[in-house]
């Protein structure tokens, strides 16, 4: 069951993308990068582009309130550790993802569900070592993802 919290590791073009459709979607966000610099530069991103979102007529409610519910954890493992969902946006590299996937799945809750933003990456290879793979899939955005009408997603 969601309670709400939503954890976005890697906070490239991707996954400010993912935080502004799930923050429009009324979740709280915690965004995380290995780079903090890159985390925090993707907060005043993801505010353009909400700003733009609302100039267009694009948001049902202001985006200074979807902003809101979006910070930058201190720690991967602060991002993860109360989230029902973790969407992984780390660069396209197979070793690189298995590292992170590991990470995340030792922080979270043995219940959260984990995504992986991946274009080429076969999931047996992706999550084979991940104790928790049964709650591992992969999530991969149509670009820009917080322009598709909610209801019209299954």
């Amino acid at each position: 069951m969601m309670t709400g919290q939503v954890a976005i590791i890697g906070t490239g073009l991707i996954g400010q993308a993912w935080a502004i459709s799930f923050a429009s979607a009324g979740y709280q966000i915690r965004i995380w990068d290995a780079n903090a610099d890159i985390a925090a530069s993707a907060l005043s991103a993801i505010g353009l582009r909400l700003a733009t979102l609302q100039d267009n007529a694009l948001l049902s409610e202001t985006a200074t309130a979807i902003r809101a519910r979006i910070t930058v954890a201190g720690s991967l493992e602060s991002a993860g550790i109360v989230a029902d969902y973790i969407q992984e946006n780390v660069p396209e590299d197979l070793e690189i993802k298995r590292a992170v996937i590991g990470e995340i799945d030792e922080a979270c809750s043995s219940t959260a569900i984990i995504a992986s933003s991946t274009s080429a990456l076969l999931p047996s290879r992706l999550f084979s070592d991940v104790k928790g793979a049964g709650r591992c899939l992969i999530a991969h955005p149509v670009n820009p993802p917080y322009l598709i009408d909610r209801k019209s997603v299954v």
